[in-house]
Order: C-alpha cells, then sequence, then structure tokens
C-alpha cells in the first residue's frame, strides 16, 4: 500500500478568479456610460448618468427600503396564499378523474393569459392597495403550483 501525498497547486492570481471579468466589463461600461452621458449630454430624464442615479439611491435609501420591505411582504403574502389554494386544489382534482377533465384544460388556459392583461382587473377588484398585488401574485402561482402538484 502507498502513500500519496496532495500538495496544493501554486495560488491562481487574482485574474484568474472568475468575478474578475464581469466585474471589469461592469466598471467599464458603467466608466463609458459616464463618458457618453458627459461627452453628449443628453436630457437627465432620458439618460441620467451612474454618478446621479447612485446620488439619488443614496438620498432616497430609507423610503426605498420601506417600499421595498411592503412590497417584500406583498410578493410573500401572494406567494403563499397561491401555493397553499393551489395545492389544495390539486389534491382534490388528483382524487377525482371528473374534476381533473374539468378543471385541468381551465387552468392551463388561464395560466396562458398574461399577467399584465389581469393587472387591470385586479386593481378593480381588489383597489389599488396591497389587496390587488397580492392577490396577482396568489393568481401567478396558483396555476403552475396547480398544474404542478396534479402531474
Amino acid at each position: 500500500m502507498s502513500v500519496v501525498e496532495i500538495v496544493p497547486g501554486p495560488k491562481p492570481s487574482i485574474w484568474q478568479r472568475p468575478w474578475v471579468a464581469p466585474l471589469i466589463v461592469f466598471v467599464a461600461v458603467v466608466g463609458l456610460w459616464e463618458a457618453l452621458v458627459l461627452i453628449f449630454q443628453p436630457p437627465v430624464f432620458l439618460l441620467p448618468p451612474p454618478s446621479l442615479i447612485w446620488q439619488s439611491l443614496a438620498g432616497q435609501f430609507g423610503a426605498l427600503m420601506s417600499y421595498g420591505f411592503n412590497t417584500f411582504l406583498e410578493a410573500v403574502g401572494g406567494f403563499v396564499i397561491g401555493c397553499s389554494l393551489g395545492l389544495v386544489v390539486a389534491m382534490f382534482v388528483a382524487r377525482s378523474p371528473r374534476l381533473s377533465e374539468l378543471l385541468l384544460p381551465f387552468a392551463v388556459a388561464s395560466n396562458s393569459v398574461p399577467i399584465v392583461a389581469m393587472a387591470p382587473i385586479a386593481i378593480v377588484w381588489f383597489g389599488i392597495g396591497p389587496g390587488s398585488k397580492i392577490a396577482i401574485v396568489a393568481v401567478m402561482c396558483f396555476f403552475p403550483t396547480m398544474v404542478s402538484a396534479v402531474r
């Protein structure tokens, strides 16, 4: 029986790391963007420089975090409702072949409707508040969950 000693190879240079090339491309694109805005001076509402975008983000960080947290809660609420209802309906559909023949084609067809078309209906039904956003996320999660659980 022989013993093989594993010797670590040479440490890769910083240029060989997988995150270096994307970082260089990102910095180059942002730098080119800033330079082109300075050279051509388009209207700020059309193409703001990256430095102005970062200033705005820093100045409104608290409000953006608050709105982002509210959006996160609405998304999680809709996800939980949609997936829960999808699984419950899938259990009934899976146990009844007749119910499966009746509901599954409608589920597949309604899943093909773009969510942009459903959003105005949700706003009319639930108002412009969080209810409509939760309903849209629930609908987006319900049909894929139900169809996947049945199949």
